[in-house]
């Protein structure tokens, strides 16, 4: 897992032939703009396809109880805190050991019941990029959080 700030972000264009234009995207649609806060609604924004996109989401940090790792492997996400403090919880997936549900190929998604080996804060305009060897538990922190999670596909 990469942890930056978005004006850092282009230092990592080079690790995949969609960064920059996630990347780009992400500094285009902070959400520091009041036209930006007054039309974005949560769901699905594309950008390119099945390629990239981008799931808005509004909610409450859920804290740090309870929860439960996630990984993907046709994905990778770029978290992207627009407001308020998330939190990730991390633990490498070849170390997982206790799925709770195994690989589901719809949803690129399986779960795992282990506890994370580590904790980020990411505050606003900050990112992590999480590869499908990072197990990720989002949405960990305490509060009010808006944020992006954009889908960057591995398969070219």
């Amino acid at each position: 897992m990469i942890i930056t700030h978005l004006n850092d972000a282009a230092r990592y264009n080079t690790l995949h032939p969609r960064f920059e234009q996630a990347f780009d995207w992400l500094r285009e649609h902070d959400g520091s703009t009041a036209s930006y806060r007054s039309t974005a609604s949560p769901g699905r924004i594309d950008i390119d396809g099945e390629n990239l996109f981008v799931m808005y989401n509004i909610g409450q940090g859920e804290g740090r109880e309870g929860i439960v790792l996630e990984a993907h492997r046709r994905y990778l996400d770029i978290h992207f805190s627009i407001e308020g403090v998330e939190e990730l919880g991390w633990k490498s997936t070849p170390h997982c050991a206790q799925r709770k549900t195994s690989y589901d190929e719809n949803s690129d998604v399986e779960i795992f019941e282990d506890a994370p080996e580590s904790w980020s804060t990411l505050p606003a305009k900050t990112l992590a990029i999480v590869w499908p060897e990072d197990a990720h538990a989002p949405m960990c922190g305490i509060g009010p959080v808006r944020k992006y999670v954009v889908k960057v596909l591995l398969e070219e």
